[in-house]
């Protein structure tokens, strides 16, 4: 077990015993993206390991994207009016006004 692995567990045991909880009572699986790390913290605490579903969900939704050039073609036009739509500050302006909400471009994910 390396010194992170340890360490990782202290923080979830610290975490759970603040609580007054035990650790082995109250944790049924580790969740967490595939960092090698994460999958030997789970091992080493003898827990089912359950990588991230949404980071599972965006690999699998990505992968038909680029195998649909229909929607790819359509998402990035899609991005690139929003883009244009959004760099004008009246348009943000008049968006403001009917709606607390605020669109989110795409990023870059792992």
């Amino acid at each position: 077990m390396t010194r992170n692995t340890e360490t990782h567990i202290r923080h979830i045991e610290d975490v759970l015993t603040y609580y007054h909880l035990n650790v082995y009572e109250w944790t049924a699986c580790l969740i967490e993206d595939k960092c090698n790390l994460n999958l030997c913290v789970a091992r080493s605490m003898d827990l089912p390991y359950v990588g991230c579903s949404s980071h599972k969900l965006n690999l699998e939704v990505m992968k038909m994207i680029e195998n649909s050039n229909n929607i790819t073609q359509t998402l990035e036009n899609a991005k690139q009016i929003m883009q244009v739509w959004l760099s004008s500050s009246n348009n943000r302006a008049m968006l403001e006004i009917l709606t607390d909400l605020s669109p989110i471009l795409p990023s870059q994910t792992r």
